[in-house]
């Protein structure tokens, strides 16, 4: 309650008109936006394998070059879950007992390792992780725990 209290209802009002109903400003009317061409979008059931190798290829080679990064949203408690403490600390049952935050940084390692064999070069994926007030604290003391 507090939070949705503190938000400045006015304020977003404002900033709404600004962008989406003042065609004067550099802003353009929401009105105006269309779908992406259908020829610019491709699909893995639809694309060939030699195009799926050129997209493997070029994304490995943006990561040996430092050009992506991952923000991984994880504002979330488990309350849902039953438990009292961020969803990303959450055994999900698997075997391995991993975590959803362990299976995520090594989804990223992998990534690297990929880049690396495919380049030779050292690329690093840096890693955000966006937190609430309440995930914060449990969130930084899990990657200090588990490295």
């Amino acid at each position: 309650m507090k939070d949705v209290s503190d938000v400045d209802l006015a304020g977003m009002a404002d900033m709404y008109e600004k962008t989406c109903r003042d065609n004067s400003g550099p802003a353009k009317v929401m009105s105006t936006m269309e779908p992406v061409d259908p020829s610019l979008c491709e699909s893995i059931v639809s694309s060939s394998r030699g195009q799926l190798d050129l997209y493997r290829d070029a994304a490995l080679r943006a990561v040996a070059g430092g050009q992506v990064g991952v923000l991984l949203l994880a504002g979330g408690q488990g309350t849902r879950l039953g438990v009292n403490y961020p969803k990303g600390m959450y055994d999900i049952g698997l075997p391995s007992g991993k975590t959803l935050y362990q299976i995520q940084v090594e989804r990223i390692l992998r990534v690297q390792e990929l880049a690396k064999g495919l380049t030779g070069q050292e690329g690093q994926i840096p890693m955000y992780v966006m937190t609430s007030e309440h995930t914060k604290q449990p969130t930084l003391e899990f990657f200090k725990k588990h490295d």
